[in-house]
């Protein structure tokens, strides 16, 4: 009975993807991939993304850009689906998704990882992108040059990624002293992009600076912004699938910086920020600390997660809180 049930859904699922329709095409290809059909599955993705299937698309960069790691013919068909999620529609991306040609930065994040090792095309995107006006292309090229220790190159970047919201630069920044000899010495010579990156080194983005000393509390920074859950974390564990951690932590701190109402609260305890996304509609919260839900654990498991029973209202219509449980490794629903 089961057989014949499934054998009916494929045939409408076909009747209508044949008929055009990109979700029936992406449905029918997760059919066929789930009964080990892989030719016929990748058939009728590769349709539903050519017809611009955001999800779709998801499947296939990620599915070609690991692929490139080995395989130079991969790379044409990685590159193909990064520019083609790129020319979707401005109405048809999630609308937090707000950067422009963000797609193309994550290619450019990826393109060196590939076999063919495209560092010098990756930087020239890049610099396209930025000069553009991309904020995360030019934080990615801070990044990168910081790396090279070609430090005033990385300051001027730096300060053209808005400077605050670069928490990969300032990160990388923190943790090597050589790094920070390098500015101070340049700040010294009065390089001002030098002055402006440790300014920021020395105040982290929307924490105010707090005095030391005994019986100082802690600053905790809460991003409250409105959507629908449920789209807004599967973009988020489809981005962690398909690219970098560093491309899907630019996304989620772009989204801490930005909109939303900032409510600054002191208390006892370590200093945090917190984003917390509420649905209206379904009374479903959704929160990230800025230590738990940037570590690989977190996204990894976001990925594994059945994200639809996760973000369910509750039957009775009681408050649902979401948020990562350190202890237990796993997303986790609380009903109120």
């Amino acid at each position: 009975m089961e057989g014949m049930m499934q054998e009916h859904d494929e045939l409408q699922l076909q009747e209508a993807a044949e008929a055009g329709d990109p979700e029936a095409s992406y449905q029918l290809a997760d059919l066929l991939r789930k009964q080990g059909r892989h030719e016929e599955y990748e058939q009728w993705m590769r349709r539903a993304a050519e017809a611009g299937h955001y999800y779709a698309l998801q499947a296939l960069i990620h599915k070609t850009s690991e692929r490139a790691r080995s395989d130079p013919e991969a790379e044409i068909w990685a590159e193909h689906w990064y520019r083609r999620w790129d020319k979707l529609d401005a109405e048809s991306r999630p609308a937090w998704y707000a950067q422009k040609h963000a797609p193309l930065v994550a290619l450019a994040e990826r393109m060196p990882e590939w076999v063919s090792r495209r560092t010098e095309e990756a930087e020239r995107i890049l610099l396209d992108l930025a000069e553009k006006g991309s904020s995360d292309a030019a934080e990615s090229l801070a990044v990168k040059k910081q790396e090279k220790k070609e430090y005033k190159a990385a300051a001027e970047w730096f300060i053209r990624s808005h400077g605050s919201s670069s928490r990969t630069f300032l990160a990388q920044l923190k943790r090597d002293e050589g790094h920070q000899t390098a500015y101070t010495r340049l700040a010294r010579e009065g390089f001002e992009p030098a002055k402006e990156v440790l300014r920021h080194l020395g105040t982290p983005s929307l924490r105010p600076p707090q005095a030391p000393g005994p019986g100082t509390t802690d600053v905790i920074v809460t991003a409250i912004l409105t959507a629908a859950i449920l789209p807004f974390i599967q973009t988020i564990a489809s981005k962690a699938a398909e690219s970098s951690y560093y491309a899907t932590r630019n996304l989620i701190l772009n989204l801490m910086h930005r909109g939303g109402n900032i409510q600054i609260e002191r208390s006892a305890g370590r200093s945090a920020e917190i984003c917390i996304i509420r649905d209206p509609k379904n009374g479903v919260t959704f929160e990230m600390k800025d230590d738990q839900f940037l570590s690989d654990e977190a996204l990894d498991k976001l990925i594994e997660t059945d994200l639809e029973s996760l973000a369910a209202p509750d039957p009775s219509g009681k408050p649902v809180t979401i948020r990562w449980d350190d202890s237990k490794y796993m997303w986790v629903r609380h009903v109120k």
